[in-house]
């Protein structure tokens, strides 16, 4: 075996562990918290995947409450990813660190909070592209349009957020696709008239179009997938 096969990828899956970890301090339920990490890298190799579950359930246990009581043996549920019986209440796998009761791939839909919307001036984006989560993109909104897309050598315009290297022209992007903005405390979206439409969380919006973004939300250019994540900066005293 040569040197490295078979090991995890440990900045895919640090990189993961604290996106989990920010949406929890945030005060997002565990499953949804495990739901967004599914879209942001739906493909997550097994081992990364046993690894991630385990640090997962270490930082749970270190920063919640106690479990309630155990309940009766003949009250298990199995692991739906190491097939180990577990006990009705535990939220998470003895053996392989497994979130019970959703898996990877599940699609549970997010409530729409309201808070979710807001967007205020300390506030960053982070962009993570569907199987790229090793190389998000952070950005700084200020109050001019940030346009999307992908670049092209000798255009008079070229995109602030320069899609290229996720495959944006195999995979269909405009060269301006979309353009965000921040207004008042809310981050908007409009489609400025992309051959091959812009959509959040699958709904199609239409060409300019400004429509309000929620944290979390998937948005899809064409067919390159990408989940925004609000990251508020809090001021220290």
């Amino acid at each position: 075996m040569k040197k490295g096969e078979g090991m995890p990828n440990q900045e895919l899956v640090h990189n993961l562990l604290a996106e989990y970890v920010d949406q929890r301090e945030k005060g997002t339920e565990p499953k949804q918290a495990l739901h967004l990490l599914a879209r942001i890298q739906p493909d997550l190799p097994i081992e990364e995947r046993q690894q991630l579950f385990q640090m997962i359930r270490a930082w749970e246990q270190r920063n919640q409450e106690p479990a309630p009581p155990q309940p009766s043996q003949d009250e298990v549920q199995t692991c739906p990813l190491c097939g180990k019986d577990n006990p009705a209440s535990e939220k998470y796998c003895y053996s392989c660190g497994q979130l019970l009761g959703v898996s990877l791939s599940t699609r549970i839909l997010e409530s729409e909070e309201p808070d979710h919307a807001t967007f205020g001036a300390m506030s960053k984006l982070l962009i993570m592209v569907r199987g790229h989560a090793q190389k998000p993109i952070n950005v700084s909104i200020g109050d001019v349009p940030v346009l999307i897309g992908r670049s092209v050598p000798g255009s008079a315009t070229q995109p602030d957020i320069d899609l290229t290297p996720y495959n944006a022209e195999s995979l269909g992007v405009s060269r301006i696709h979309a353009a965000i903005q921040r207004a008042s405390q809310t981050l908007t979206i409009v489609d400025k008239g992309s051959s091959n439409h812009t959509y959040i969380n699958g709904e199609k919006v239409h060409p300019h179009e400004v429509r309000v973004i929620h944290d979390g939300d998937e948005i899809r250019f064409a067919r390159l997938t990408t989940i925004f994540i609000f990251k508020r900066e809090v001021r220290r005293l």
